[in-house]
């Protein structure tokens, strides 16, 4: 196991992004033009997987599944965590967020077995640790966010050792992360909004209500369409790409 000493208690280091951004940001409504339900319960957490046109999706007993496009089960790692939350795949490697033990468990997709395990302490919050992640190719770095109370955006160098932290205000909070074409997005759960972010300055660009109970994980296709898990509904909703 690795661990890196996490400054996120250290003022000097955390940068705010004003109120403002909640107050006058436009947030135009989206709908899905397709649900179904899935077949992995309590899923928090997916991504794409290009190598076999497939999905990674986690859930909140702390189960890796790699599913079809559309959820059906294919395979499950046999490791058995606790509280995953986010998951990511980097250089065909895959990134699972263990929230409650402030964990990134690195699985190999062939065989979905642990390789390693690195340790970010937080001391916020059990259920209120690590609840994104997503990676940033241009500057070669992840982004790992907290949930809430407050809502912490937070660089890492790809060992995992702290560059910077940010906090974020324009959300109540954050259930999750991705990057794509040059944009970072963020899904709140208690707002029902995707946030376009800049991956420099994680300013907002521009916001998406969705009509999703508990929406949890977001991620693009290849095809730049839209999909949204629902936890609570165990529910995959389909979208068009809102910036067509």
């Amino acid at each position: 196991m690795m661990r890196y000493k996490f400054g996120i208690a250290v003022a000097l280091f955390v940068l705010s992004i004003a109120n403002v951004y909640a107050q006058k940001i436009k947030r135009t409504k989206i709908a899905p033009y397709m649900s179904h339900y899935i077949e992995v319960s309590e899923p928090s957490g997916l991504v794409y997987y290009s190598n076999n046109n497939s999905l990674f999706i986690v859930s909140d007993d702390g189960d890796l599944f790699e599913t079809t496009l559309d959820g059906k089960i294919l395979r499950k790692a046999p490791y058995e965590g606790v509280d995953f939350e986010a998951v990511t795949v980097v250089n065909d490697l895959i990134y699972v967020v263990e929230e409650r033990h402030r964990n990134v468990l690195v699985f190999d997709p062939k065989d979905l077995k642990l390789l390693r395990t690195y340790h970010i302490p937080y001391s916020g919050g059990r259920n209120k640790g690590f609840e994104s992640i997503a990676y940033i190719p241009d500057s070669r770095k992840f982004i790992l966010v907290t949930e809430k109370d407050p809502v912490y955006i937070v660089e890492l160098d790809t060992a995992f050792r702290q560059l910077n932290i940010q906090r974020f205000e324009a959300a109540r909070d954050i259930s999750s992360a991705t990057y794509f074409e040059g944009f970072l997005y963020l899904l709140s759960d208690e707002d029902r909004t995707i946030f376009q972010l800049s991956p420099k300055d994680y300013s907002i660009i521009q916001a998406w209500r969705v009509p999703i109970i508990n929406p949890e994980g977001i991620m693009f296709l290849p095809d730049r369409s839209l999909r949204i898990i629902s936890d609570d509904r165990e529910k995959l909703y389909y979208f068009k790409n809102p910036n067509q």
